[in-house]
């Protein structure tokens, strides 16, 4: 399971540097994600492409920006965003930006 924050057809993740994943996806950046509805007859399933940014390099960098603002609209506020901005280049970590180009599955009426 992964989490993401959703903006139209763009799909925000955070991904780290040494996951299979990310090599993976820097192979090729074709990819799937399945998105489960409220019950196991709802779903949809997305195929398109990721675009990975830089490693977080260091703790005010652009990239760990947007790992704070992907963080901030799925949990809020962090108690020490000094503390997870540093973790973040520690984890070596990255935005993967997920953009559907096609999608399937079963909606609710």
């Amino acid at each position: 399971m992964i989490f993401f924050a959703a903006d139209g057809d763009r799909f925000t993740i955070s991904v780290t540097d040494d996951r299979a994943k990310t090599r993976n996806l820097r192979r090729d950046p074709r990819a799937a994600l399945f998105v489960p509805g409220d019950d196991p007859f709802t779903w949809v399933g997305l195929d398109g492409t990721v675009e990975l940014s830089p490693v977080a390099q260091a703790p005010d960098d652009e990239v760990v920006d947007r790992l704070v603002e992907y963080y901030r609209r799925g949990n809020g506020e962090h108690e020490d965003w000094a503390a997870f901005r540093q973790s973040m280049v520690d984890d070596r970590r990255l935005v993967a930006t997920f953009v559907a180009t096609s999608a399937t599955g079963i909606l609710p009426d």
